[in-house]
């Protein structure tokens, strides 16, 4: 007979209550996504401490800091997306090349814990991580060659002038 789902687990009943109590707080606007990831992530460091009795609730809290994570970056993805568009409306170059070299970077990192965590190639995930960076370095190719091709046609303007009256 399976202890753990024939008697009373205090144990995990404590956990399960924290958990809710967080959800709720989260539902409410109390904490951020992140600050509920995070908690989640340290019930999951307590349920792993005893790992065998606990593989089910384990693997749950993983699957759910995964997704929400993984929905967390879309969202910051999309908000530096933003920025850079408010920052090009300022004329403010140097700041959009930031914004994006910003956004590969953090690309790059997801990428390695996607691998360390078992994920390969093939994996719908890292492929979105790759179409991410690589949508990030086509926007910085972009801003730089539209800076190249203003460049020009000032040039080709400034010769303009240098015939005008001969």
């Amino acid at each position: 007979v399976d202890k753990s789902t024939s008697e009373s687990d205090p144990y995990k009943e404590r956990i399960e209550k924290e958990i809710k109590i967080y959800q709720h707080k989260r539902e409410m606007d109390a904490v951020t996504d992140e600050e509920y990831y995070n908690f989640l992530k340290l019930k999951l460091a307590e349920y792993e401490q005893y790992a065998t009795k606990y593989e089910e609730e384990i693997w749950d809290l993983k699957q759910e800091i995964f997704n929400g994570q993984r929905e967390m970056l879309d969202d910051w993805v999309d908000d530096q997306q933003k920025a850079a568009e408010r920052v090009a409306m300022t004329g403010n170059i140097e700041g959009q090349l930031d914004i994006y070299r910003g956004v590969i970077d953090r690309m790059k990192k997801e990428l390695d814990e996607a691998y360390t965590y078992g994920l390969d190639a093939n994996s719908d995930y890292v492929q979105n991580l790759e179409a991410k960076i690589r949508d990030a370095a086509k926007s910085i190719l972009d801003i730089t060659k539209s800076v190249f091709d203003d460049f020009i046609s000032y040039a080709d303007d400034f010769n303009r002038w240098d015939n005008f009256g001969k």
